[in-house]
């Protein structure tokens, strides 16, 4: 159970800096030295920020709804 909640932290803990990428550049338009973001960012780059968001809610709404019970 213990390698199980760790091997879920560490993949949480990666979903979220790379949506820390997104914060920083979104935050800070003049951060990225290549550009604006908005020459940048592609279809896929945004689909995979959705997919990590979704899979942090996922798990926290878990957390929730386990902890209500």
């Amino acid at each position: 159970m213990v390698v199980c909640f760790l091997l879920l932290w560490d993949e949480l803990i990666q979903l979220g800096l790379e949506l820390d990428k997104h914060y920083i550049l979104s935050m800070y338009p003049n951060a990225w030295p290549h550009g604006s973001p908005s020459k940048i960012y592609r279809v896929e780059d945004a689909e995979k920020a959705l997919g990590s968001a979704r899979r942090i809610l996922e798990y926290v709404e878990g957390e929730v709804e386990a902890y209500l019970r």
